[in-house]
This record gives C-alpha cells, sequence and structure tokens, in this order.
C-alpha cells in the first residue's frame, strides 16, 4: 500500500467517526425541567421565562394522583391568608372535593381564572373547597389577603411553604409552580388528586371534572 493510500484511508475513518459522533445529538431541544409539560395540550419550551401555552384549554384530567402517595402539600399545615386560621388540604378534602389552584398575584392569566371561580362558585355544590395557593416567594401572606379582598374573592388563600412547593414539583412536574399555566388540580373525596389541563378552564369544564368523582 503507497503512502498516499494509507493517508486517504485515515482521512475516510476520521470522517467515520465524526459522523457517529454525531448522531448522539438532535436539534429538539429540552425545558428546564427535562422536557415539555406532559399536563398541556400545546405548551411552549421552557420554564425559566415563565412562557405560556395557548390561552383556552379544556379540563381534562390527565395526571392522577392515588390516595396512598405520601403528599406533603396535602398533609401539611396551611395559613389561611386572610382569617389567620390553619386547615390543610386533607381536612378540607374529608367534607367534599377540593379545586387547588397555584398562582401569582401578578399572572394575569390567575386573575381571569379568579374570577371564572366566583362564577364556578355560585353553581357548584356546596361541599366543593377551592385553595388558591401562591407559589411566588417574592410574595407575602399581607400582599396575598390584599389581593383576595380587593377582588371579592372569598375562598381559602395561602402562601405556599417550601417545603409544600417542592412536594408539588415532585408530584406533578415544576411546570405546577409556573403560575401563567393556570395549574390546577382537583382532589375527589378520599384524595384521589389528577392534575387538570393547563390554560383557563370554564364553569362548565369544572363542573364536569366534579361529575367524574362521583
Amino acid at each position: 500500500m503507497t503512502r498516499l493510500s494509507r493517508r486517504a484511508l485515515l482521512a475516510a475513518a476520521g470522517a467515520g467517526v465524526a459522523g457517529l459522533a454525531g448522531c448522539g445529538s438532535t436539534d429538539a431541544e429540552t425545558t428546564e425541567d427535562g422536557g415539555t409539560d406532559p399536563t398541556e395540550t400545546a405548551t411552549t419550551t421552557g420554564t425559566a421565562t415563565m412562557t405560556e401555552s395557548m390561552d383556552t384549554a379544556t379540563a381534562t384530567p390527565t395526571t392522577t394522583t392515588p390516595a396512598t402517595t405520601e403528599r406533603t402539600w396535602y398533609t401539611a399545615e396551611l395559613t389561611n391568608a386572610k382569617t389567620g386560621e390553619t386547615f390543610t388540604v386533607a381536612d378540607l378534602n374529608a367534607d367534599g372535593p377540593v379545586l387547588l389552584e397555584t398562582f401569582a398575584i401578578w399572572c394575569s392569566r390567575c386573575q381571569r381564572q379568579q374570577e371564572e371561580l366566583k362564577t364556578f362558585h355560585e353553581q357548584a355544590p356546596s361541599d366543593v373547597t377551592t385553595v388558591a395557593l401562591n407559589v411566588d416567594p417574592n410574595e407575602d401572606r399581607e400582599q396575598v389577603a390584599t389581593h383576595a379582598e380587593e377582588n371579592g374573592f372569598d375562598w381559602r388563600y395561602a402562601v405556599a411553604p417550601s417545603a409544600v412547593t417542592e412536594s408539588l414539583i415532585a408530584q406533578f412536574d415544576r411546570s405546577i409552580t409556573v403560575p401563567p399555566r393556570v395549574p390546577m388540580v382537583r382532589i375527589c373525596p378520599g384524595g384521589d388528586a389528577t392534575r387538570l389541563a393547563g390554560g383557563h378552564k370554564p364553569t362548565d369544564d369544572l363542573l364536569s371534572t366534579l361529575d367524574a368523582c362521583e
């Protein structure tokens, strides 16, 4: 074999190795928490920038958590921002279904959903409870109480302790703490928890999710 032919073979081998190395990557990008949000019918990528999905979505249940799973968010003591009383989601759930929403005061989509909840509570059975859980560490109990009172929101509002936020993330993934996605969890009597689809949820859709508890 001549020196020229050996050089040609080495060059060809090098090109083959480079080609194999390129096989391990794709053009797809992942979100901050390792993937796209599985709870939404259409999403944008990345949670760090608080980008949002489509503005409307049905309240179709997407992720169900058995009641036997250990859940700090379910059993931890929370403080009603308006009254100072303490409660747990588990205690409220003993009396009927619970809708747990996570939000931030600055979130306009959260505001829109909470305005919808006024209508929802006018039509929902009396045993249904709503808990609005603030997950922005820069907002405090006094601000949350003012937000609820000024808007006439008469259900329970609380600030999520860090352990509760971490537990929600562990159970439902990091998108549960992205307010513009309008996260909400339905908890049926007995403790089965279902993450609802992201986006604005009309009253009729919320009432339908409660029917699924029966």
